[in-house]
């Protein structure tokens, strides 16, 4: 509990932090993390889940490379994939500088119930984000994980479906913690992109991971 509650207090300040940052990034010279940097790095929670493919794969297996991990679901009509589209826009910048060796990054389910392995395949090729790692498991799995990353996960029943605009994802929609935790190589947490953006971009990710490469 003690983890779960520091992490959650991590995340809010780091939203309040966000938008100060958008304005004060113009007028900073020195190249600095532009996510919220912990003062004291936290060793990163380990987990197994199955991936899109269906293999057992386990968050340790990527140690010795920076891993930058966020919660999703594929039935999510707008946060998710405006997360997703944006890592992805970071992963195409890493890629022309010669980085994605070094990078993993990896997107846990927060609605496990639905985000099957072949559910997680077909959304990553709608969203052109195939080069990424998608983890999903039983409930009782993910759960443990969301509660290790201090991420807020809610089911929302939705009464006569979505609202207007949102089309065809009807049912539930669930309602959880945004944000972009990265891990660098010794396995540590060491920075939180809280929010969704514009409340950090593609550019922000790509900064920060590479100054952790260093």
């Amino acid at each position: 509990m003690g983890r779960y509650l520091v992490l959650m207090a991590v995340v809010i300040a780091a939203v309040a932090v966000a938008a100060g940052y958008i304005y004060m990034s113009g007028m900073l010279s020195e190249r600095t993390f532009r996510g919220q940097e912990l003062t004291t790095p936290l060793q990163a929670y380990d987990f197994t889940l199955i991936d899109q493919y269906g293999n057992k794969v386990s968050l340790s297996d990527f140690r010795g490379k920076v891993i930058a991990v966020s919660f999703v679901y594929t039935h999510c009509p707008d946060i998710c994939p405006r997360i997703v589209l944006e890592m992805a826009k970071a992963y195409t910048e890493l890629e022309k500088i010669g980085l994605t060796d070094e990078v993993v990054f990896v997107l846990v389910s927060v609605d496990p119930e639905r985000d099957t392995p072949e559910q997680f395949r077909e959304w990553s090729k709608a969203l052109n984000a195939e080069e990424f790692v998608y983890l999903t498991g039983s409930y009782e799995d993910v759960s443990r994980v969301w509660k290790n990353y201090g991420i807020y996960v809610e089911k929302q029943n939705m009464t006569g479906g979505m609202p207007s605009g949102h089309g065809e994802h009807t049912g539930y929609i669930v309602s959880h913690t945004p944000v972009v935790y990265l891990i660098d190589r010794d396995f540590k947490m060491r920075i939180i992109l809280a929010g969704v953006p514009p409340d950090w971009s593609y550019q922000d990710l790509v900064n920060d991971i590479e100054l952790l490469l260093g």
